[in-house]
């Protein structure tokens, strides 16, 4: 046994990043509290709740004032996908509360997911597939390069999903799961190449609900000017195309 069991791991390599700022920030607003007991906390329990069980909790978190909850799995399960499905068909969620959903980098569980969303006024989805070196090699099978692809496609396909369902107010996430057991170059180069998507859905719903304004109310007047009231909504129409044009372009640039 050694006598100094402290030498044998290797000390952690700081990360320079001498122009950071956020040590020095203070809060001066509560933050925004997601609770993830119906998604993350029902996957810990050896006997996983039903839906009534999910009801009754999500009814809880309610009332405690929660305003972001993660409500479940509902590619993992039939019970997971109709608890969502009876949140949206029953209009259980208050007006002031979004429901949150994750979900892996694949395509049929995507597309699950947005089929249990259909109807929500709001919703944040959650996409994270893993970038560790064992992860990597033992069950994706996989190289960085192609785990940055895996990421940017699976991305690419949140926007042509959501496309389909323009009356959801969407908020996307990505996370590189297991990026702590990695070289941190590699989970940032994953993140890099994900979040021009991300800039560019939201570009792209801004520039197409600014343009739909834009042109419902062209037939009413500016009053003192020859102009429509909505012309107003041309900057806004133009700043959503152009975060398109510029993430893409950025995208290209990072590939």
């Amino acid at each position: 046994m050694l006598t100094q069991p402290s030498t044998k791991y290797r000390a952690f390599a700081p990360i320079a990043l001498p122009n950071r700022t956020w040590p020095d920030a203070v809060l001066t607003k509560a933050p925004i509290w997601l609770s993830t007991d119906l998604r993350d906390g029902n996957q810990a329990l050896v006997e996983p709740m039903d839906i009534d069980r999910k009801m009754r909790m999500f009814e809880q978190l309610v009332a405690i004032g929660f305003k972001e909850i993660e409500v479940g799995f509902p590619s993992a399960s039939q019970v997971e996908f109709d608890f969502v499905r009876k949140l949206i068909d029953e209009d259980r969620i208050p007006d002031d509360v979004t429901i949150q959903v994750l979900t892996q980098a694949r395509d049929h569980l995507i597309t699950r997911t947005f089929e249990s969303l259909q109807g929500a006024p709001r919703a944040i989805v959650h996409l994270y597939n893993a970038v560790a070196p064992v992860m990597r090699k033992v069950v994706l099978g996989m190289d960085e390069d192609q785990i940055v692809e895996l990421a940017v496609t699976h991305a690419a396909m949140f926007k042509e999903c959501a496309a389909q369902q323009p009356a959801t107010h969407w908020t996307f996430q990505y996370s590189p799961e297991m990026f702590s057991g990695t070289d941190p170059a590699f989970p940032k180069r994953v993140v890099d190449a994900v979040s021009p998507l991300v800039i560019a859905m939201i570009g792209s719903f801004l520039a197409y609900w600014s343009f739909v304004l834009l042109l419902d109310g062209l037939d009413v007047k500016m009053a003192g000017a020859p102009l429509p009231q909505s012309i107003a909504f041309l900057p806004l129409t133009a700043s959503g195309a152009l975060m398109v044009v510029f993430a893409l372009n950025r995208l290209v640039l990072i590939l």
